[in-house]
């Protein structure tokens, strides 16, 4: 089923919603090569979508695209909060309300964590109460006083890089694989905040904060509920369907079966 059947298998609380972002044909090639050629979709306000696909697929560079990092060749339209989105640097989408934790954590000597949340609040507007409100959800306030990412075990380097994604309060949050690399506590932790973070205990109307997020065994999704999964395969987006019936079916079929839905 390709991405552009979305509004076919979307809840009619959602179909109700505005819509935050609006991807089509969406292409992006570094050096000449093609990583993504045809990528199609859209989000709802409080909409989580999870996005699945084998490695090297353009799963992150999808994100860096959206969020205005790397020197890539862009083609195509992107829509957030009806704003031209590739006609903005990456400081002015952060403002604007996107945000993105990387897979990983840069290693600063020097630098303490503390030191970079402490300025992401600023800029955010966010008070730095919420810096401590945010490690103690995360279990990582022993981390506060240490230099950035150095020492950091897997689990704790995506739980500090979620940490100052969040402090940022975006609309819509982009998240790389927040469960590779991290055991089964990890994921419950990161997965409880990011429930928390985006509003899943209320009623759909409610809800305001979307999410984007990239996983690649699915782990999150047993903590963090998405309301709609997609694939991408050889740089195009298809199979727009619940998370749990994409999973059931590369775990029974594999993603052999999508590339046969994208050939047909």
């Amino acid at each position: 089923m390709l991405a552009s059947s979305e509004k076919s298998v979307r809840s009619s609380q959602l179909l109700n919603k505005p819509e935050i972002l609006s991807v089509k044909d969406l292409s992006a090639s570094l050096d000449g090569n093609e990583i993504l050629r045809r990528i199609n979709f859209s989000l709802k306000e409080g909409e989580v979508l999870a996005l699945f696909g084998p490695n090297g697929v353009g799963k992150s560079t999808l994100l860096r695209v959206l969020m205005g990092i790397g020197p890539y060749k862009v083609g195509g339209e992107v829509l957030f909060k009806g704003r031209d989105l590739l006609q903005l640097p990456p400081f002015e989408r952060a403002k604007l309300g996107l945000g993105l934790a990387f897979q990983g954590l840069p290693k600063f000597k020097g630098l303490r964590l503390i030191t970079v949340a402490e300025e992401i609040a600023r800029r955010f507007n966010q008070p730095k109460e919420r810096i401590r409100e945010l490690a103690s959800q995360l279990g990582i306030e022993n981390l506060l006083e240490r230099e950035v990412g150095r020492g950091f075990s897997g689990g704790q380097v995506k739980r500090a890089e979620l940490m100052l994604t969040l402090l940022q309060d975006p609309d819509l949050a982009m998240i790389d694989e927040p469960d590779s690399g991290v055991d089964l506590d990890g994921i419950k932790v990161i997965g409880k905040v990011l429930n928390d973070f985006l509003q899943r205990n209320e009623p759909q109307p409610k809800r305001k904060k979307s999410a984007i997020v990239i996983t690649h065994n699915g782990a999150i999704l047993e903590w963090l509920k998405a309301d709609m999964g997609m694939v991408i395969i050889n740089g195009v987006s298809l199979c727009y369907q619940n998370p749990v019936y994409i999973l059931d079916m590369i775990s029974s079929k594999g993603y052999e079966e999508c590339l046969r839905c994208l050939n047909n």
